[in-house]
Formats: structure tokens, C-alpha cells, sequence
């Protein structure tokens, strides 16, 4: 049943509001880029005009949180479809070491473990889900995305929260954003076969025995604007594998928007739906599901954004008296806190009740994930457009 209540403040900011959200974001997100692209030389960059990074943050605080060795590194470099889109060290999913590895370096691939940022609620009332954002393989890097189907998702981040934040679950499905041909250029090497019933084989970059990977393509369909295939995938030596399923939404044009915001909301619900049934019934956290479009920053990021704050939307429409809070401050971080208590305040406007930018702080969070998702001022406008259309048709 639609929604008949008048949307949430902070879902109808004034043109004038949100151009001033799409400043603060894109001011943050241009010192995360000078910040990472400088990390190796001892974070440089000043924010402040003090001579010294926000909050008293170090540099290494700056280093911790936007260093990128890994994917610059000389043996990673050409893993990375896109040369300004690399994974941060901190969150980067983590492979397990082969047996040929040094390090774990030596393992990089370009996908992000990304939790849906803290907006001050209780996790029973808003919970926050965890995502593998990653980028469409390349050739070279085929490998070591299925290999992320075949050990649970880590990353520095997630470890650092252990014990309070347990194993995640291995995952159980793939969401594709972009097809593998657009505009005749290639935006995903394929990563399993065409036909049912083929299997193909992929040896890892070292051709070491017994550290290869397998997929084979059981099933397909295509049902609601979305090709369905069900893939076994498994490690060289077991031939049973796993199943993973795979999800591929059509008709969502690289750095643009889907024409039909109803349309994308109804596929995130089955998006849920079926990770839902998909995870154990005995695991008290949701399996991780691994998204991609092409670079895993854009589509990606958009698609994520909304469908973290659709959860927020059933929690207003159950309690509209209940006080909603701000985000919580990281007094470490070396950008400051998003200022979510007045981004969609007007300038020079005169004092009135504070509207929490629950949208803009969201989008902030994700990209201190994984560097630039919702890429474009279409999408971050996008992602409110799509949440009053939740609002009205009741769709969250």
C-alpha cells in the first residue's frame, strides 16, 4: 500500500540545499582523492588552513584511512580496470594468500568489503548489511573475483572490529549493473560461461597446481528486466563447489540513472528477498552480497545508497513521532564529520529546525569505503528522486 503521509523533511531539500550537499560532498571527496593519491608521501595535504589535517588527526590517520599501496603497487597496477579507481588498503577485500604469495599484497583484487554507514539508529530498528563493491573483472583478474566467492569477505576495517563483529558469511549472490558490452566498449569480462551446462577452468596468475578455480552455468533465465543464472563455483581439486546465484539488471546506462525508479526499488526487494533465503538460517548476519557495475563505483555506489536508506524510510513510517538522531562522529577521521546537521540548510537562511542530511551522510560514509561511489551529481540527486518514490508507492 502507498504511503499517504507527507515525506520526511530531509527528502525534499530546496534546489538551493542540495546544491550545497553536492559542494560539501564534492569537497570531501576531492581531498580523499589529493589524500590517497599523496599517502606515500606522508599525507601532505593540509584540509585545514592551519597547516595540519582535521580534528588533530595525524598523518598517519590520513595514511590509515585513504592509503592505496596495494592497487599502485607495481605488480597490481594493471588489475585495476580503471586507473583512478583503486581499491583503499583499509577496506579492500582481502583473498586468502596463495602459496606462492609473499604477501597479501600480492593477492590484491579490486573489490571493497563496504557496511552501510552508522546514521545513529539502533541496528534493530535500521540494520546496517554488508557489500562486496567491486569492479568488473579484466582478463587477468577473472580469478581472483571467484575467489572471492570461495572464502568469507575480510578486510583490515572488518577485522579491526573483531571480536564485536563476527566472520561474515561466504556469499551467496552476485548483482551485475552494467552489461558486458556498452557503447561497443567492453565494461565486464565475462566470468562464466555463456551455456548451460559448460564448465570453465582458470588457472591463478602463478599456474601453481591446485590453486586454480572452476565455474560452470547450470541455469539461466530472465524474469522483471533481470537475467537470472545459477553458477557452481569451486576450487581446483572439488568438483563439487558451490552455488552462487547471479543477478543481472538491465537498462542502466554508465554514469546515468534507470529511466523507472519503481522498477530498480521492486529488484533491490528481490534483491533482499532472495539473499534472505539464500544465507543460513542459523548465521544472525546476512551473507554479504557482491555488487558490481563496471568500475564498482557508480551504479554501485548509487544502488547501495538507496538501498541502505530504505530501511530508514519503514523505521520513519512506523514511529513518525519518534526524534531521529545524527550520525555518530569519529573523532579519527581526518576529513571531520560530515556536517549532516546543516548541509540542507540554505545560506544565509534564517534559523529553524535542523533537518538531519541523512542522504548526503550515507553517500559520504560509502565513499570513505571505497573511493568515489555515486559518481555523478545526476546520481547523488538520484538517490533522493528514488527514495520519495519509495516514500509514495511504499516500497521500502
Amino acid at each position: 500500500m502507498a504511503s499517504r503521509a507527507a515525506p520526511p523533511a530531509f527528502l525534499t531539500p530546496s534546489p538551493t540545499a542540495l546544491r550545497n550537499v553536492l559542494s560539501i560532498l564534492s569537497e570531501r571527496e576531492h581531498l580523499r582523492r589529493t589524500l590517497a593519491a599523496e599517502g606515500s608521501s606522508g599525507c601532505k595535504v593540509r584540509i585545514q588552513g592551519r597547516g595540519e589535517p582535521a580534528n588533530g588527526a595525524t598523518d598517519d590517520d590520513c595514511e590509515r584511512w585513504f592509503s592505496v599501496s596495494a592497487g599502485t603497487s607495481r605488480e597490481n597496477l594493471a588489475k585495476n580496470r580503471y586507473g583512478d579507481i583503486i581499491a583503499y588498503d583499509r577496506t579492500r577485500c582481502l583473498p586468502p594468500l596463495r602459496t606462492t604469495a609473499s604477501s597479501d599484497e600480492a593477492n590484491y583484487v579490486n573489490a571493497s568489503l563496504v557496511r552501510e554507514p552508522d546514521l545513529g539508529f539502533d541496528e534493530k530498528d535500521v540494520p546496517r548489511r554488508w557489500w562486496v563493491a567491486a569492479q568488473a573483472p579484466i582478463p587477468p583478474t577473472v580469478h581472483d573475483f571467484l575467489s572471492l566467492l570461495l572464502t568469507p569477505p575480510s578486510s583490515l576495517a572488518h577485522q579491526s572490529f573483531s571480536p564485536s563483529v563476527p566472520q561474515l558469511p561466504l556469499i551467496n549472490l552476485i548483482v551485475q549493473l552494467t552489461p558486458l558490452i556498452e557503447g561497443r566498449r567492453q565494461k565486464c569480462h565475462p566470468y562464466f560461461p555463456a551455456n548451460v551446462g559448460e564448465t570453465v577452468r582458470i588457472a591463478s596468475a602463478s599456474g601453481e597446481e591446485g590453486e586454480g578455480v572452476w565455474v560452470r552455468l547450470e541455469e539461466k533465465g530472465e524474469r522483471e528486466g533481470a537475467r537470472e543464472s545459477l553458477v557452481r563455483v569451486g576450487k581446483e581439486g572439488d568438483e563439487t563447489g558451490r552455488k552462487v546465484v547471479h543477478l543481472e539488471y538491465l537498462g542502466w546506462r554508465d554514469h546515468g540513472v534507470p529511466e523507472d525508479a519503481s522498477h530498480l526499488l521492486r529488484f533491490i526487494q528481490r534483491v533482499h528477498c532472495l539473499n534472505a533465503s539464500l544465507s543460513s538460517p542459523s548465521s544472525s548476519t546476512p551473507a554479504p552480497i557482491l555488487l558490481h557495475c563496471s568500475a564498482g563505483v557508480g551504479r554501485t555506489g548509487t544502488f547501495i545508497a538507496i538501498s541502505s536508506l530504505l530501511p530508514l524510510l519503514s523505521y520513519i513510517s512506523r514511529h513518525p513521532s519518534a526524534p531521529l538522531p545524527h550520525p555518530p562522529q569519529d573523532p579519527s577521521h581526518p576529513l571531520g564529520a560530515y556536517p549532516a546537521h546543516r548541509a540542507l540548510l540554505e545560506p544565509n537562511s534564517a534559523p529553524r529546525e535542523q533537518v538531519v542530511d541523512y542522504v548526503g551522510a550515507t553517500i559520504d560514509g560509502l565513499r570513505d569505503q571505497r573511493t568515489t561511489m555515486c559518481q555523478t551529481h545526476e546520481q547523488v540527486g538520484w538517490v533522493w528522486e528514488a527514495l520519495r518514490e519509495a516514500w509514495r508507492e511504499g516500497l521500502y
